[in-house]
């Protein structure tokens, strides 16, 4: 802990150990950055920034454990570039090789799946971001729509996908109950490997909180609303 000096009633100057959660308040990530992505532990996998055939608002996000080990998210930060979107993972744990499922609003984005944790705030078609941060606010991992994303169609409306070698394409497989996309599953080609099969059922993520309980969102928006 932290040493500092504080007199006693005799006039003796005694040392006092702060906590470390004193000290251990969580930061508060930008998304303005100049750093390089370290491409480690956690990535953003896939993303549905054109929504889906039934509503442009049925967005989602899915992120992927790619280390050797369980992942603790707590105070990892998700951003968007105009901070729309911020969400800060508290208390959970994402198993080796899960992925975690975000979806926009509501449960109602991917139909045949159940969300990890619900979001708000939209993602742009064009001149867009998002950027994933570690604890400490380092760099993860991103993708920039600079003016355009890199990936992903709109008729029909086909996912954003990772690719083996961190780049990125279209998603090019079949409409999965109405999503042309792989939420929690892997990647149509060229993904790194992963624990989970997508078989048109509820797929266990292997996402939970650290007590066991269901995992719930924990947002910080730079706007005061919680997304």
């Amino acid at each position: 802990g932290l040493a500092i000096n504080v007199k006693g009633n005799e006039g003796v100057v005694l040392p006092v150990i702060a906590s470390p959660e004193a000290k251990q308040s969580p930061l508060k990530c930008d998304y303005a950055t100049a750093s390089i992505p370290t491409h480690q532990d956690l990535l953003i996998n896939e993303v549905a920034w054109m929504g889906s055939e039934v509503s442009a608002s049925d967005e989602w996000l899915e992120l992927k454990n790619i280390s050797d080990h369980d992942l603790v998210l707590k105070n990892w930060q998700l951003i968007d570039e105009d901070a729309q979107i911020h969400i800060t993972f508290s208390n959970q744990i994402l198993e080796r090789g899960a992925f975690v499922l975000l979806e926009r609003t509501n449960d109602a984005s991917v139909p045949s799946m159940k969300a990890d944790l619900i979001y708000t705030g939209a993602l742009s078609n064009e001149n867009e971001g998002l950027r994933l941060f570690n604890s400490n606010c380092v760099l993860a991992d991103e993708v920039l729509a600079n003016s355009n994303w890199p990936a992903g169609g709109t008729n029909p409306k086909r996912s954003l996908e990772r690719m083996g070698n961190l780049e990125w394409r279209t998603y090019s497989g079949s409409d999965n109950n109405g999503v042309f996309g792989t939420p929690k599953a892997e990647n149509s080609v060229g993904a790194t490997s992963g624990q989970n099969v997508f078989n048109n059922n509820v797929v266990d993520s292997g996402f939970r909180r650290n007590d066991g309980l269901e995992a719930i969102a924990s947002s910080t928006p730079s706007n005061g609303i919680q997304h």
